[in-house]
Protein backbone atom coordinates (compact mmCIF):
# COMPACT_ATOMS: atom_id res chain seq x y z
CA UNK A 1 0.00 0.00 0.00
CA UNK A 2 2.90 2.21 1.18
CA UNK A 3 4.57 1.68 -2.75
CA UNK A 4 1.27 2.67 -4.47
CA UNK A 5 1.03 6.08 -2.42
CA UNK A 6 4.45 6.51 -3.31
CA UNK A 7 4.53 5.83 -6.84
CA UNK A 8 1.18 8.17 -6.94
CA UNK A 9 3.14 11.06 -4.89
CA UNK A 10 6.23 10.63 -7.26
CA UNK A 11 4.03 10.81 -10.52
CA UNK A 12 1.92 13.76 -9.13
CA UNK A 13 5.11 15.69 -8.31
CA UNK A 14 6.62 14.89 -12.10
CA UNK A 15 3.34 15.49 -13.02
CA UNK A 16 3.57 19.11 -12.18
CA UNK A 17 7.18 19.97 -12.36
CA UNK A 18 6.30 19.40 -16.33
CA UNK A 19 3.58 21.81 -16.21
CA UNK A 20 5.57 24.34 -14.45
CA UNK A 21 8.38 23.79 -16.97
CA UNK A 22 6.46 23.82 -19.67
CA UNK A 23 4.46 27.35 -19.18
CA UNK A 24 7.77 28.86 -17.90
CA UNK A 25 9.27 27.56 -21.45
CA UNK A 26 5.60 29.16 -23.18
CA UNK A 27 6.26 32.26 -20.75
CA UNK A 28 9.93 33.21 -21.99
CA UNK A 29 9.26 32.35 -25.55
CA UNK A 30 6.73 35.08 -25.26
CA UNK A 31 8.67 37.57 -23.60
CA UNK A 32 11.63 37.29 -26.25
CA UNK A 33 8.94 37.79 -29.02
CA UNK A 34 7.51 41.10 -27.56
CA UNK A 35 4.72 39.21 -26.35
CA UNK A 36 3.56 37.96 -29.81
CA UNK A 37 2.24 34.79 -29.39
CA UNK A 38 2.40 32.40 -32.74
CA UNK A 39 -1.55 32.02 -33.62
CA UNK A 40 -1.51 30.10 -36.96
CA UNK A 41 0.17 30.03 -40.12
CA UNK A 42 -0.62 28.47 -43.57
CA UNK A 43 1.97 24.91 -44.78
CA UNK A 44 4.35 26.90 -46.80
CA UNK A 45 4.99 29.55 -43.59
CA UNK A 46 4.39 32.51 -46.25
CA UNK A 47 1.85 33.84 -44.15
CA UNK A 48 2.05 33.78 -40.66
CA UNK A 49 -0.42 35.08 -37.86
CA UNK A 50 0.80 36.28 -34.28
CA UNK A 51 -1.92 37.60 -31.09
CA UNK A 52 -0.09 39.94 -28.43
CA UNK A 53 -0.99 38.59 -25.25
CA UNK A 54 -0.45 41.63 -23.72
CA UNK A 55 -2.49 44.12 -25.17
CA UNK A 56 -5.80 41.73 -24.52
CA UNK A 57 -8.16 44.05 -22.89
CA UNK A 58 -12.01 43.79 -22.28
CA UNK A 59 -14.66 45.49 -23.56
CA UNK A 60 -17.34 43.50 -21.46
CA UNK A 61 -17.77 40.15 -20.14
CA UNK A 62 -18.55 39.06 -23.52
CA UNK A 63 -16.08 41.07 -25.73
CA UNK A 64 -12.32 41.75 -25.96
CA UNK A 65 -9.61 43.52 -27.60
CA UNK A 66 -6.52 41.92 -29.09
CA UNK A 67 -3.88 42.65 -31.52
CA UNK A 68 -3.07 40.54 -34.46
CA UNK A 69 -0.31 40.78 -36.78
CA UNK A 70 -0.06 39.38 -40.21
CA UNK A 71 3.35 38.93 -41.78
CA UNK A 72 3.72 37.82 -45.41
CA UNK A 73 7.05 36.20 -46.78
CA UNK A 74 6.81 35.55 -49.64
CA UNK A 75 7.19 38.38 -52.20
CA UNK A 76 4.49 36.98 -54.82
CA UNK A 77 1.99 37.14 -52.32
CA UNK A 78 2.79 40.14 -50.15
CA UNK A 79 2.63 41.56 -53.85
CA UNK A 80 -0.97 39.90 -54.36
CA UNK A 81 -1.70 41.18 -50.71
CA UNK A 82 -1.14 45.20 -51.72
CA UNK A 83 -2.95 44.44 -55.07
CA UNK A 84 -6.21 42.92 -53.44
CA UNK A 85 -6.48 45.95 -50.88
CA UNK A 86 -5.46 48.61 -53.26
CA UNK A 87 -2.52 49.82 -51.31
CA UNK A 88 -0.01 50.67 -54.51
CA UNK A 89 -0.70 54.45 -54.25
CA UNK A 90 1.10 54.40 -50.56
CA UNK A 91 4.54 55.99 -49.99
CA UNK A 92 6.95 53.28 -48.99
CA UNK A 93 4.45 50.43 -49.76
CA UNK A 94 7.42 48.45 -51.77
CA UNK A 95 9.13 47.82 -47.98
CA UNK A 96 5.71 46.60 -46.97
CA UNK A 97 6.16 44.17 -43.83
CA UNK A 98 3.19 43.20 -42.30
CA UNK A 99 -0.43 44.03 -41.05
CA UNK A 100 -1.85 44.74 -37.36
CA UNK A 101 -5.17 44.71 -36.62
CA UNK A 102 -6.95 45.66 -33.73
CA UNK A 103 -9.68 42.81 -33.70
CA UNK A 104 -12.82 43.10 -31.21
CA UNK A 105 -14.36 39.61 -30.42
CA UNK A 106 -17.59 38.63 -28.95
CA UNK A 107 -17.14 35.30 -27.21
CA UNK A 108 -20.59 34.42 -26.31
CA UNK A 109 -22.06 35.18 -30.25
CA UNK A 110 -19.15 33.94 -32.23
CA UNK A 111 -19.18 37.11 -33.71
CA UNK A 112 -16.22 40.18 -34.68
CA UNK A 113 -14.82 43.16 -36.36
CA UNK A 114 -11.64 45.14 -37.01
CA UNK A 115 -11.43 48.04 -35.28
CA UNK A 116 -8.09 49.03 -36.45
CA UNK A 117 -5.52 48.50 -39.34
CA UNK A 118 -1.97 49.42 -39.67
CA UNK A 119 0.28 48.84 -42.80
CA UNK A 120 3.67 48.55 -41.29
CA UNK A 121 6.98 48.84 -43.03
CA UNK A 122 10.26 46.42 -42.65
CA UNK A 123 11.27 49.09 -39.73
CA UNK A 124 7.91 49.11 -38.05
CA UNK A 125 6.77 52.31 -39.36
CA UNK A 126 2.99 52.49 -40.41
CA UNK A 127 2.34 53.46 -43.96
CA UNK A 128 -0.86 53.53 -43.68
CA UNK A 129 -3.34 53.11 -40.71
CA UNK A 130 -7.14 52.83 -41.17
CA UNK A 131 -9.70 53.44 -37.51
CA UNK A 132 -13.20 52.29 -38.59
CA UNK A 133 -16.58 53.22 -36.83
CA UNK A 134 -18.98 51.17 -36.04
CA UNK A 135 -22.62 51.09 -34.83
CA UNK A 136 -23.48 49.05 -31.98
CA UNK A 137 -25.19 46.03 -34.43
CA UNK A 138 -22.35 46.35 -36.95
CA UNK A 139 -20.94 42.65 -36.39
CA UNK A 140 -18.95 39.86 -38.92
CA UNK A 141 -20.12 36.53 -38.16
CA UNK A 142 -17.17 34.20 -37.21
CA UNK A 143 -16.72 31.44 -40.05
CA UNK A 144 -15.20 28.03 -38.95
CA UNK A 145 -11.93 27.49 -39.97
CA UNK A 146 -11.35 31.01 -40.08
CA UNK A 147 -8.34 33.16 -38.46
CA UNK A 148 -11.59 35.10 -36.81
CA UNK A 149 -11.86 31.67 -35.18
CA UNK A 150 -8.68 31.28 -34.40
CA UNK A 151 -8.44 34.15 -32.44
CA UNK A 152 -12.16 33.54 -30.91
CA UNK A 153 -10.37 30.11 -29.90
CA UNK A 154 -7.35 31.27 -27.96
CA UNK A 155 -9.23 33.81 -26.15
CA UNK A 156 -11.46 31.34 -24.42
CA UNK A 157 -8.63 28.90 -23.82
CA UNK A 158 -7.59 29.26 -20.06
CA UNK A 159 -4.21 27.66 -21.43
CA UNK A 160 -3.65 31.19 -22.98
CA UNK A 161 -3.84 32.94 -20.03
CA UNK A 162 -1.49 30.65 -18.49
Amino acid sequence: MKKIYLFLLVTFGLLITFIVLFFGWMTIKENANGGWRLLTENKEKSQIFYMHKPSISHVSSDEKLVWVKFIITEDQKRKNYIEENNLQDIKGIENFSHVSWLVQINLKNRQYRVIQEDHYDVNDIILKRHVQKYTKEEWNKIIPDSIAESILNELKSPVFFN
